[in-house]
């Protein structure tokens, strides 16, 4: 079976691709975009998203170190607890901290800091694992579970 090769565009040109818009940079750029791969940290978005995971990182290191008191509950961690939870239900806390990909004592705190908050309640199962639900109008409305630095994010 013959291969058929495409025609040349029309006009014989092809535009150039833009070269990256750091000063010195003499690379081109993929799908119009204005940085290079080099300097996409350059980006308002990218650096919009690198400066809120450096705050979720401090916000879990001061977890760490002081437990429940630490806690945002208006955060971007808490707001992706309270979310999986309005998803997928009520969980342990272990299988939450698995699910959430974080060490069970971080969970803990941030559970008992929004049990305070009155955004979730425990429970011992019949077995004795604490079970962490939703309380509240979370529970009608999912989408309010979602932390408001998450509704913020827009796309680029």
């Amino acid at each position: 079976m013959a291969r058929s090769i495409p025609p040349p565009p029309k006009g014989g040109r092809r535009i150039p691709a833009p070269l990256c818009e750091v000063p010195g940079c003499t690379e081109s750029t993929r799908e119009r975009k204005p940085f290079c791969t080099k300097h996409v940290a350059e980006h308002g978005y990218v650096r919009e998203l690198l400066a809120q995971l450096a705050e979720v990182d401090r916000e879990l290191e001061a977890i760490r170190r002081k437990g429940s008191s630490a806690v945002n509950v208006h955060g971007t961690t808490a707001g992706d607890l309270l979310g999986f939870l309005a998803e997928n239900g009520p969980r342990s806390l272990p299988r939450l901290a698995r699910d959430l990909n974080l060490p069970v004592a971080l969970v803990k705190s941030f559970v008992t800091a929004l049990s305070r908050a009155g955004r979730v309640v425990t429970k011992r199962t019949e077995r004795g694992a604490l079970r962490v639900e939703l309380q509240g109008p979370a529970v009608a409305n999912p989408s309010q579970a979602v932390s408001a630095n998450r509704r913020r994010v827009r796309s680029a």
